[in-house]
């Protein structure tokens, strides 16, 4: 009875299998997600504070592509590039392949600068440097003031 299916305990197993009215065996596989069921709450001493859990890449991504999507209507009378990068390690130093320190983002921009700069490559070497210069660009993140790997790319006057 204790015999792990596929990985997963067999408790577990009949637990979810007996919420979907199914047998365990019906079950290929699963991935589950735990979330704290507590509802969030204003506090401080001005209620200027949520307390609530999953307020970290997943508020951000919700609210960053929910911005995204609400300025589409003067879309047509902006002549910038609106982007909302999403990364499965969002930390500022994370250096993995698909994190925000990675190569993706610059070599992102850097290509999107060459398309958008006409048919042939400009002839001006700095313009990715310059449009970089020229840009407005945002990390979001709220779990951590600093994060404790990577403290020195976080602003001294920044931290507790």
């Amino acid at each position: 009875d204790a015999q792990p299916h596929h990985g997963h305990p067999a408790a577990l197993l009949r637990l979810i299998a007996n919420e979907l009215q199914c047998a365990p065996a019906d079950l290929v596989d699963l991935e589950l997600y735990f979330a704290d069921s507590q509802p969030a709450a204003i506090g401080g001493v001005h209620e200027e504070f949520i307390h609530a859990p999953r307020l970290d890449n997943q508020f951000c991504a919700y609210t960053s592509t929910q911005a995204l999507v609400n300025s589409l209507p003067t879309l047509k009378d902006d002549p910038y590039v609106r982007i909302v990068c999403l990364y499965d390690h969002e930390e500022i130093g994370s250096r993995s392949v698909q994190g925000a320190n990675s190569i993706f983002t610059a070599s992102l921009f850097r290509r999107l600068t060459e398309a958008l700069s006409g048919d042939e490559r400009p002839a001006d070497a700095c313009l990715f440097e310059r449009t970089m210069a020229g840009s407005f660009l945002l990390s979001a993140d709220q779990a951590h003031a600093v994060h404790p790997s990577w403290p020195e790319k976080h602003e001294p006057a920044h931290k507790p």
